[in-house]
């Protein structure tokens, strides 16, 4: 075996045996794990959860759906007559934040 496999070994012999070595490790191994670009699944909101979060009625959310500010994902077949509709929790930030008006396409 090689010195950097032999000295690994040492190292991790020392973590089973100490476990304050443990509890320093671990919350930076799993900051380190979140820094690694993969993909993280980002939560669908629905148009009542989307409403109480940008503090407007469904009924609005509908219409601001309908003329096209706001990107929205519609669920169902397509001749579905109401389709289940969702949003990204982004994209809602980012729709506010660029003003929430009309003509600014998120």
């Amino acid at each position: 075996m090689n010195k950097s496999v032999d000295i690994l070994e040492v190292i991790v012999q020392q973590l089973l045996e100490d476990d304050r070595l443990v509890k320093m490790l671990i919350p930076r191994l799993l900051e380190r794990l979140g820094t690694r670009g993969e993909p993280t699944i980002e939560k669908w909101l629905t148009v009542n959860e989307a409403a109480k979060i940008l503090n407007i009625s469904s009924d609005m959310i509908y219409l601001i759906v309908r003329e096209g500010t706001l990107q929205a994902a519609r669920l169902g077949s397509i001749s579905s007559r109401k389709p289940a509709i969702r949003f990204q929790l982004s994209k809602l930030n980012a729709w506010m934040e660029a003003g929430g008006v009309s003509g600014s396409k998120v």
